[in-house]
């Protein structure tokens, strides 16, 4: 999609995971924004515990939103969102089994380490002019944007004159509907 044809300059606001508004901007219009997310969903866990049939320590890593045990009548299995992983074989210790979650995956040296942590995988976005990238940066997912052109405000917002530089500001439409209603709603009691 062409962003800011027929103007004089392109503003992209974007954030990542943190939310810290970061911003860019470019004389050279149009300008096309590409953006890569994976579509991964969840955290990554860390699954640890000492293997049933032998004395070696064990870690999995794995992605999702749900992670548990089930006792097997011998060991733990491991389960992450309902699903087992590491196969039948594969379950810890009465008492030496934990999970945790993880910003990154780091095996344990000393420690059999499988699995991975695909979901933390980073999000980046480019800004692209004449089938040239001008901008691009990446950071944790997930990657939400906004482009406004010139001295327009952002898409789903009103434009408001205001008496200090630069003379307007933007309001948000949903965010100050809210507000009237809740407002509404205390004076209505």
């Amino acid at each position: 999609m062409l962003y800011c044809a027929g103007k004089s300059k392109a503003i992209l606001q974007y954030y990542f995971s943190d939310k810290k508004t970061k911003k860019f901007e470019s004389n050279l219009v149009p300008i096309e924004v590409e953006t890569i997310q994976p579509n991964s969903l969840g955290v990554c866990w860390r699954f640890f515990g000492q293997g049933v049939n032998n004395s070696a320590f064990y870690e999995l890593f794995a992605c999702g939103t749900s992670p548990s045990f089930k006792f097997n009548g011998i060991g733990f299995d491991l389960y992450m969102d309902g699903v087992q992983m590491g196969g039948s074989e594969y379950y810890y210790r009465s008492g030496t089994n934990s999970v945790s979650r993880v910003d990154q995956m780091i095996p344990t040296p000393g420690l059999v380490t499988s699995g991975n942590c695909d979901c933390l995988a980073e999000c980046e976005i480019k800004v692209i002019k004449d089938n040239k990238v001008i901008f691009s940066d990446k950071g944790d997912c997930p990657l939400k944007f906004t482009v406004t052109c010139d001295d327009d405000c952002p898409e789903n917002s009103h434009k408001c004159k205001h008496n200090r530089y630069p003379g307007y500001c933007c309001v948000p439409c949903k965010e100050t509907g809210d507000r009237l209603k809740n407002m509404a709603n205390k004076v209505g009691r």
